[in-house]
């Protein structure tokens, strides 16, 4: 019996219409990774005895933090505004030349126009912008200017990769191999593709199991690990603009699809081609609507618990966390999948 569920972890053959074997793509030339996790703690070990501040977003997850913190930085938080731009004047207060400056887009929002981080760069030229593109990892780049010193992406938020971290600039860190996560995450694939076919309920407790094995391999060491050999060759090997051109198709469906209910939902961006690693909508009830859109195979994960040590730094923040969901819109479905998760939504916020 075959189970059709929405979101959470991908499954093995998730990859296989977007196979081009063509083994060229725009991430040829980053430094590869086990994870963005692994990426930032890449940064952190060459620079920290030149910094010793992180400067990141009040609405990040703690993921985002502990590669810093794992190597001594002092974590800082600025404040976001209510259009989810970056106050740059919390920023100015806050950045010096010790300092690495974090920051990425939102679901297709852009926290600094290109003036304003050119200005804060020249004010201390000697601090490290760090962009984290793992929200936008695949929106095409046009006519941008301003570059940063470092950038980093988790790409297998994107794709059905059991490894996948991918950091560009001039930092050389040495990196260590084991392939303890990867093996893992690669089984646990395999297992919920079986779950998928067969139905079989068992081997969900396998699956997630072996995830959360897995996820706990990430934060045991300071050091960062390099991408495994099959991964890299299965990224490579795939074709990212159908994948996006797939995610902007249900990004749209899902919009058209809620955008009636308002009145009980708010919607962060009129832009869903630009918003496609998951669609947020934030609701007043968001642990119950979670709860029930998972009873019916809806997985739709809270973006992002705000980090303890940023907590009452950015009201923002604060509201963000406790009424975001991100709903999936990614490859594996099909607009007629959004409408079908849209219905549901509205549904379930209509009987709340």
């Amino acid at each position: 019996m075959k189970v059709c569920e929405y979101g959470s972890e991908f499954d093995w053959q998730a990859n296989e219409a977007f196979l081009t074997r063509d083994g060229k793509n725009r991430f040829v030339s980053a430094q590869k990774f086990r994870s963005g996790r692994d990426a930032m703690k890449a940064v952190a070990s060459a620079v920290k005895d030149r910094y010793t501040r992180v400067l990141l977003p009040a609405l990040c997850c703690e993921s985002m933090v502990s590669p810093f913190t794992m190597h001594g930085f002092i974590p800082v938080f600025y404040k976001l505004q209510s259009d989810y731009k970056a106050d740059v004047s919390d920023v100015k207060q806050k950045l010096n030349e010790s300092t690495i400056l974090v920051y990425g887009s939102y679901f297709g929002i852009d926290p600094f126009d290109e003036e304003s981080l050119g200005r804060l760069h020249r004010l201390y030229p000697q601090s490290l912008f760090m962009e984290d593109r793992t929200q936008d990892i695949l929106v095409p780049r046009e006519n941008r200017k301003f570059v940063p010193d470092v950038t980093v992406a988790s790409i297998r938020k994107w794709i059905p990769l059991p490894d996948g971290g991918l950091l560009w600039g001039d930092i050389k860190a040495e990196t260590w191999e084991n392939s303890t996560f990867a093996s893992l995450r690669k089984d646990a694939m395999v297992k919920k593709s079986e779950y998928l076919k067969t139905g079989d309920t068992t081997l969900k407790d396998v699956f997630r199991h072996m995830l959360g094995e897995a996820a706990e391999c990430l934060d045991k060491s300071a050091n960062p690990y390099g991408m495994t050999a099959e991964s890299e060759q299965l990224l490579r090997n795939l074709d990212f603009e159908k994948i996006y051109a797939c995610r902007q198709e249900n990004a749209r469906a899902l919009h058209e699809a809620v955008t009636q209910q308002k009145n009980r939902l708010r919607l962060i961006t009129e832009t869903p081609e630009k918003s496609t690693l998951y669609f947020p909508i934030l609701v007043n009830d968001q642990i119950k609507v979670q709860s029930e859109l998972a009873k019916l195979g809806i997985y739709c994960p809270v973006i992002w618990p705000v980090p303890k040590e940023a907590e009452g730094v950015c009201p923002v923040a604060e509201y963000t966390a406790k009424h975001m969901l991100g709903v999936p819109c990614d490859q594996r479905y099909t607009p007629e999948d959004m409408k079908i998760i849209g219905q549901t939504i509205v549904r379930i916020l209509n009987e709340a």
